[in-house]
């Protein structure tokens, strides 16, 4: 089993299961990927898993990248990406509630590009 495997079987383990079936998952994944801050964003809902929320940059475009030169992933997409997978969670576990992420911290250890 490969490390993104294990950590992705670990938090499954800790998680809720999200309070839909598998088309109402779909259906609101792709309600929430119509939005207009989720494409200029270039990133996609990913609601397959009956438990994870997902959040994924489809493709590192020039604007994505950082400073410096390199092809790593800018911290402030990281950060939109995470707000974006968070928010998700609360909004699909309390449904009619309002949810925000009141405070996040992104802190990377290494630089994030494109596989």
């Amino acid at each position: 089993m490969d490390q993104m495997s294990a950590s992705l079987d670990a938090l499954r383990a800790r998680g809720r299961p999200i309070p839909m079936d598998a088309a109402a998952r779909q259906a609101w994944a792709r309600q929430f990927n119509a939005l207009p801050a989720m494409g200029a964003m270039g990133a996609s809902l990913d609601l397959s898993d009956e438990t994870l929320v997902r959040v994924h940059l489809t493709e590192v475009r020039p604007h994505h990248q950082g400073g410096m030169g390199s092809a790593a992933v800018n911290g402030a997409v990281i950060a939109g990406l995470f707000d974006a997978a968070l928010g998700v969670a609360g909004v699909i576990q309390f449904p009619g509630k309002l949810c925000a992420v009141a405070t996040g911290i992104v802190s990377t250890a290494r630089g994030v590009a494109e596989d």
